[in-house]
């Protein structure tokens, strides 16, 4: 029983590293992030400046808003963050309302991420369903995307109320920590060490001459 109970183990412990949430590098709960709002100060302007930063947890961590100078027009603009992805809402007093630059019109900045995320690989995109075909469903408004050095920088050349991009992260499996290594070695010797006694009780029995 204890050598099925110590293989068994062993099968099952690399099966329990790859399903454990923390088993992925890029998690950022915990994490403190900087943020920041940049407008284009011929296009908008910022009335709310993000907090300079947040915790990574429960709620959304960034809450800023500003003001479309050429249609004079109040926007808001939220951005959540949890263990692998960022959802960036854009909203407005009025349902409807909309802006199509022919430049960048604000830059949303993020710093201090942990040295071990590698960035965002993908996003997806939602548009206010009011608007129906006028909403570039395609490529949404997004006009830079930069990652690098421990900081993410998304700008927007179109913004619309009611749009709703999610930013994915690659799920990068973690290297294991020591004691995990120390806590798979110590199963197979266990396992190892029990099978040896079983095979040499196998032998001492085979050897027994019945007089």
């Amino acid at each position: 029983m204890t050598i099925l109970k110590a293989v068994t183990g062993l099968f099952l412990l690399p099966l329990a590293l790859l399903s454990a949430p923390e088993a992925y590098a890029n998690n950022l709960t915990g994490a403190a992030i900087s943020g920041h709002l940049a407008a284009n100060p011929t296009q908008a302007s910022v009335t709310t400046q993000f907090a300079p930063s947040a915790v990574v947890g429960a709620g959304t961590e960034f809450t800023g808003s500003f003001h479309i100078l050429p249609f004079n027009e109040d926007f808001n603009v939220t951005a959540d963050f949890d263990a692998n992805d960022l959802t960036i809402v854009f909203s407005s007093p009025e349902p409807t309302s909309n802006f199509e630059a022919g430049s960048e019109i604000l830059q949303l900045q993020f710093t201090n991420l942990p040295a071990s995320f590698t960035g965002y690989g993908a996003y997806s995109f939602g548009c206010n369903p009011t608007l129906g075909a006028t909403c570039n469903a395609s490529t949404g408004g997004i006009s830079t995307i930069d990652f690098s050095s421990g900081s993410f920088t998304v700008g927007f050349i179109d913004i619309f109320a009611g749009d709703t991009y999610v930013f994915h992260s690659p799920l990068t499996p973690a290297v294991p920590e020591p004691s995990t290594f120390a806590l798979l070695g110590t199963g197979m010797l266990g396992a190892a060490g029990g099978l040896r006694r079983r095979f040499v009780m196998w032998v001492k029995c085979e050897n027994v001459v019945i007089a």
